[in-house]
């Protein structure tokens, strides 16, 4: 099964998350930064990162781009998963390379679904 980063400051919202994708079978770290987060990817290779856009000190736009830079030719699928739905964020994060985008708050089949959809596509890449 694939292995899934989810990078949020909200304890609350990495623990439904990372319960729900559990749940379905998949691997999950979490982090509730930007250092946390390249500490996990530099040890595990993840298939997938959940990123929010507001962060402590770094915003997910940051490391997305950071993301897209270390790790050009084995990028993880990346869905950007925040409360900052404004279409220049959605626009800002698809030209950084993010493959998705969900607003916060979301159903939890939803985010299920859109991962099972993103993990199936690129797989077949």
């Amino acid at each position: 099964m694939a292995t899934i980063l989810t990078i949020d400051d909200d304890a609350t919202m990495q623990h439904v998350i990372a319960m729900v994708l559990k749940r379905e079978g998949y691997d999950v770290y979490a982090a509730s930064n930007a250092k946390e987060a390249f500490e996990c990817l530099d040890k595990v290779k993840c298939d997938m990162v959940l990123v929010d856009m507001m962060l402590p000190n770094t915003s997910g736009l940051e490391i997305i781009s950071q993301i897209k830079q270390q790790w050009p030719f084995d990028t993880p699928a990346i869905i950007v998963v925040s409360a900052l739905g404004h279409e220049k964020n959605v626009q800002d994060s698809f030209d950084l390379g993010a493959d998705d985008f969900l607003r916060k708050p979301f159903s939890t089949s939803e985010l299920v679904c859109r991962v099972a959809r993103l993990l199936q596509r690129v797989a077949h890449k």
